[in-house]
């Protein structure tokens, strides 16, 4: 798994990044991958609570939990956005190799791969963009 970035990073990396629109999320979406991590979306009313764990240096991290509103829209939650896009697109770059790997053709792979590479750019994009308070 690619090392999740320090905070002290992000300033960095949001270079040239803008207002970036929360990845769609629906009831019951989930992932989860021995060694990246996994996460659990719940609808809550008119919002989601989401719960994730992720690995670092090959231990597990305590479950975490917060609402998807406050990820996607609260300054102090920047680094909790930061770990859960960072898990989920790391899962999905894996998913797509995986799925790469069983097309049995390197053209065929690449094109089966190619909207499962998108959301895992979509996850990391989310990651480090700044959370916008909403109106």
């Amino acid at each position: 798994m690619k090392e999740i970035p320090a905070l002290d990073q992000l300033a960095a990396l949001r270079k040239g990044l803008g207002k970036v629109r929360p990845p769609h999320v629906v009831d019951g979406m989930w992932c989860s991958e021995p060694g990246i991590g996994g996460a659990k979306f719940t609808a809550s009313g008119d919002d989601f609570v989401v719960q994730w764990v992720i690995f670092r240096n090959g231990l597990k991290s305590e479950l975490k939990t917060a609402k998807w509103s406050e990820l996607c829209s609260e300054p102090s939650y920047e680094s909790l956005r930061l770990e859960l896009g960072w898990v989920i697109a790391e899962y999905m770059e894996f998913d797509a190799k995986r799925v790469m790997e069983a097309a049995g053709h390197p053209v065929g792979g690449m094109r089966e791969a190619t909207s499962i590479r998108r959301m895992s750019e979509e996850w990391r994009a989310w990651a480090l963009a700044p959370a916008f308070p909403s109106a």
